[in-house]
């Protein structure tokens, strides 16, 4: 029962809380209006019903006066018919009676009302006393007129009657006077306990008001205020900070959550733009970088090729005295070092003559053969050299020198202080989109943050070459600028096994 009066209380502050603003005003205000209201027509009505109580109480004892009043009066009159017989008196006697009789008449209507046995008791006393005294001024007057016609002592016991009469009166109004001023005086105490308890009313009216306005101040002035101040100290954030992911929550169903709303919305786009403009300028910075890094690599290429350039010096007379020492070589019968002599021309003028041309892996891998055949003249079974090539792969174009930097490197760094069973194997095989070229050696392997750094150099190098790492660095710079960066070049070690892995777009 108490938990359904409390969510009925918070149902009608909600519906009281919600809506406009003007509307919550208009609510409040008539609210007030209603209590002030509430509060005037309970004084108005508890002031007129302590006004009647009190007006009732003093119409009875003041009609009563009157009555007595007017006994009093007419038995004077009475009184002077009966001792001078004076004719003004007969007429005085008659308007005194008569005013009598209309007050007994109005006290015995009042009886109707509120009945009481001692006034019923008096009015028929008073009309006992206006009947005989009524009867004794007829006997009066015919004696006046006509002496002789009545009798003294029937007028005598007349008028004694009318003594009697006018003495149980006397007596009759004390004790209902009596009587009425102790019930006026209970009527007293209880108005002034009747208004006691309509000042304590007029006081919980008003305090009720009072809290109306409370409430009212709370819900509403309040509310909006609260809700200025957060949105203008929100405003004064955003100014600060536009970029800050925050929303101002405002609940309170009026103009104020609608503008609320509107500038979390407002600011989501600002931020967006924002969000964009920042996107968009690092993507700017994005390609000027890619466009330095191109720059870059297109200089340390060009560089790569002038040294290169400027390596062929005189070239066919290099060649020539080649031959003319593989032909004498021959002549004298020595036929190994001819073929020797003959695999170091055609690897020199393959190195010397192709590098700025695109190459098939068939021509890398002929070359490589020469290269091989030179190292095992020099090695001899300390190191062994294996092919695993696809032939679908040896169409396929690349630049020049690319296998044999690291079949180069894999002798010198991997398997040179190898005393037997070295062993190079070079691969060529299709894997999804890619044509695979793999280098991998027995060697000792490269620790792990010596191969930490390896891998940093090669790819982070920039176009900047290190003496270092020089052959790995060429490699992979001219397979980026060969194939637009869409290459797969992986460098793996461990212990007793070193394998470089190149990936390059199958080209079909």
């Amino acid at each position: 029962m108490t938990s359904r009066k409390s969510k009925k209380r918070f149902s009608i502050l909600r519906r009281f809380s919600a809506g406009t603003i003007s509307r919550k005003y208009s609510c409040g205000y008539i609210m007030i209006l209603l209590v002030m209201f509430l509060l005037f027509a309970v004084s108005f009505v508890c002031n007129q019903y302590i006004n009647r109580q009190y007006e009732r109480e003093m119409d009875s004892l003041l009609s009563l006066n009157r009555l007595f009043a007017g006994v009093e009066t007419t038995n004077t009159h009475l009184f002077d018919i009966y001792t001078y017989l004076r004719a003004s008196s007969f007429d005085d006697y008659l308007k005194s009676s008569a005013e009598t009789k209309a007050c007994a008449d109005l006290l015995e209507q009042g009886l109707k009302g509120s009945w009481s046995r001692e006034v019923a008791d008096l009015c028929n006393m008073v009309q006992t006393y206006l009947d005989k005294s009524g009867e004794l001024t007829q006997q009066l007057q015919k004696n006046h007129s006509s002496p002789g016609f009545g009798s003294d002592s029937e007028i005598n016991r007349l008028y004694s009657e009318t003594q009697d009469i006018v003495s149980y009166i006397n007596v009759s109004f004390k004790d209902i006077y009596s009587v009425k001023l102790v019930s006026a005086q209970a009527k007293r105490l209880q108005m002034q306990r009747l208004n006691i308890v309509f000042t304590l009313l007029q006081l919980i009216l008003l305090g009720s008001a009072f809290c109306v306005f409370l409430v009212f101040y709370r819900k509403v002035v309040t509310g909006i205020t609260r809700s200025v101040a957060k949105l203008t100290e929100f405003a004064a954030q955003v100014t600060e900070n536009p970029t800050k992911q925050t929303h101002i929550g405002i609940q309170t169903n009026d103009e104020l959550e609608l503008f609320a709303a509107a500038f979390n919305k407002m600011l989501d786009t600002i931020q967006n733009q924002i969000s964009q403009i920042e996107k968009g300028a690092r993507i700017r910075e994005q390609l000027q970088e890619i466009e330095m890094k191109n720059i870059r690599m297109t200089s340390a290429l060009q560089s790569s090729q002038l040294s290169l350039l400027q390596a062929r010096i005189n070239p066919h007379f290099l060649f020539n005295t080649l031959n003319m020492i593989s032909q004498t070589a021959y002549m004298e019968n020595a036929e190994e070092t001819s073929h020797l002599i003959e695999c170091t021309a055609n690897y020199l003028r393959y190195n010397l003559g192709k590098s700025t041309q695109p190459v098939t892996v068939g021509d890398e891998l002929a070359n490589l053969q020469e290269y091989v055949y030179i190292q095992q003249c020099r090695f001899g079974d300390r190191i062994r050299f294996h092919f695993d090539v696809n032939p679908t792969c040896e169409q396929q174009q690349l630049p020049c020198m690319i296998l044999q930097p690291l079949v180069e490197n894999a002798i010198t760094h991997g398997l040179g202080s190898l005393i037997d069973g070295g062993r190079v194997t070079i691969r060529a095989f299709h894997r999804d989109r890619w044509n695979c070229l793999e280098v991998e050696d027995n060697g000792v392997g490269i620790p792990a943050e010596a191969l930490k750094e390896l891998r940093s150099s090669v790819y982070e190098s920039d176009g900047e070459l290190s003496d270092q790492h020089i052959g790995l660095q060429n490699v992979y710079l001219r397979l980026k600028l060969f194939f637009g960066g869409d290459i797969d070049f992986l460098i793996d070690s461990t212990p007793h096994r070193t394998l470089i892995h190149i990936g390059i777009p199958w080209d079909r």
